[in-house]
C-alpha cells in the first residue's frame, strides 16, 4: 500500500525537478528586463544636470546615484521605470535601498530555481528508493 504512494510521489518530484529550469526560462525570456538601478535625484537637481550635460558624459549620473552593475529584473514595475531621451537604450529604474527597495532580480529566481531542482530531485529519488525497498516479497 505504501508503495503506491511512495512510487507516483517520487516520479512527480523528479518530473517537477525537470521542469524546474525550464520555468525559470521562460520567467527570465518573457518577464525579464535589463536595467541599471539609480537612487533618484530631485527634479530641480535633474533639470540642472540635463542643460550642463555634454555628449560622452555619463546618463544615468543625470538622474540619480548609479547602484551596482547593470541587473535583469522580473517585471519591473512601468512607474518607476525611466528611459533617458540622452540614451534610448539604457533603462534606468528608480530604487530606493534605504527604505527595503528590493526587485526581484532574475539571478534570485535561477538561485531558487537550482537549489529547489536540487531539493526535488533528491526527494524524488529517495521516494523511488524507499517505493523499491517497500515492494512486496515474494
Amino acid at each position: 500500500m505504501i508503495r503506491r504512494l511512495l512510487f507516483p510521489a517520487g516520479v512527480v518530484l523528479l518530473v517537477l525537478a525537470l521542469l524546474a529550469p525550464a520555468a525559470a526560462w521562460v520567467v527570465d525570456s518573457f518577464l525579464g528586463r535589463d536595467v541599471r538601478f539609480i537612487a533618484p535625484h530631485a527634479a530641480e537637481v535633474v533639470e540642472l544636470q540635463r542643460s550642463l550635460w555634454l555628449e560622452g558624459d555619463g546618463v544615468a549620473d543625470l538622474y540619480g546615484i548609479p547602484a551596482g552593475d547593470p541587473a535583469r529584473v522580473v517585471s519591473p514595475d512601468a512607474s518607476r521605470l525611466l528611459i533617458p531621451p540622452e540614451d534610448p537604450t539604457l533603462t534606468l529604474m528608480r530604487v530606493d535601498k534605504t527604505h527595503g527597495d528590493n526587485p526581484l532580480q532574475v539571478k534570485t529566481v535561477w538561485f531558487f530555481t537550482y537549489w529547489g531542482g536540487l531539493g526535488l530531485g533528491i526527494s524524488g529519488l529517495v521516494l523511488l528508493v524507499a517505493a523499491r525497498l517497500f515492494r512486496p516479497r515474494r
